[in-house]
């Protein structure tokens, strides 16, 4: 009777054993898929930063490119206005001469 309470005592300590190895292996593949999943969190979120970082980037460029071309443009009828202005000078001292040779 004694050999058959220590044997049962045995196979329950046995039991247990395992139980706690199945649990704590479940636990370690839990803990493994949430790292993964945090992991593609993360990358997903560094890409959503890349992305908006390009944009940003490409709006900047795009805005310094807007902005240069004004200024080119600005200057460009600036010397139009001083070239319209060098002509109607010319055309004036044209006139002057032709009315003094009169």
């Amino acid at each position: 009777e004694n050999i058959e309470k220590e044997q049962l005592k045995r196979d329950q300590f046995e039991e247990l054993q395992a139980e706690l190895y199945r649990e704590e292996q479940a636990e370690a593949e839990r803990l493994k898929e949430i790292e993964g999943m945090e992991k593609k969190i993360r990358q997903r979120l560094e890409l959503q930063k890349t992305s908006h970082e390009q944009m940003a980037y490409k709006q900047l460029q795009k805005q310094k490119a807007k902005e240069e071309e004004e200024a080119f443009r600005q200057m460009m009828l600036a010397r139009f206005a001083e070239d319209d202005r060098i002509e109607q000078m010319n055309a004036q001292k044209r006139r002057m001469k032709l009315l003094e040779h009169k």
